[in-house]
């Protein structure tokens, strides 16, 4: 069996675990999992704090960091196009107005036309009859 090389160097320092710090990378759109990982605790142990010291689940307490990044995000990128930046203004008027580089001519998109009979019933003999 190979030896395993040992490593000379010395052993990483804890990252310090705050609040702070876990919103950060919520609003960043990490996951729970990603996290306790990144802290090097189990995602159980990081859901069990959260419901001690923030008082909701973490699925809810994530969603509400992610929309709040969400949010960041948006306004960043707003503000950039509205400066200048011409690739995100390419961007957000695709994504954002639906615009595309091919416009395409909107009747070539159709489904073809289905021909509806429609007979008047007479409620009095309940037989069709040519209206």
């Amino acid at each position: 069996m190979p030896k395993i090389p040992q490593s000379s160097s010395k052993p990483r320092k804890p990252r310090e675990m705050t609040w702070d710090n876990i919103d950060k990378m919520l609003e960043a759109g990490c996951e729970g999992t990603e996290i306790a990982a990144f802290f090097g605790i189990s995602d159980d142990t990081l859901y069990r704090a959260c419901q001690a010291d923030k008082g909701c689940g973490f699925a809810a307490y994530r969603a509400q960091k992610r929309s709040s990044g969400d949010t960041l995000l948006k306004e960043t990128m707003f503000a950039s196009a509205m400066k200048g930046d011409r690739a995100l203004q390419i961007f957000l008027a695709k994504n954002r107005l639906g615009m595309r580089d091919n416009p395409k001519d909107d009747t070539s998109d159709t489904q073809p036309i289905v021909k509806i009979e429609i007979t008047h019933i007479d409620p009095e003999n309940a037989e069709p009859s040519d209206g």
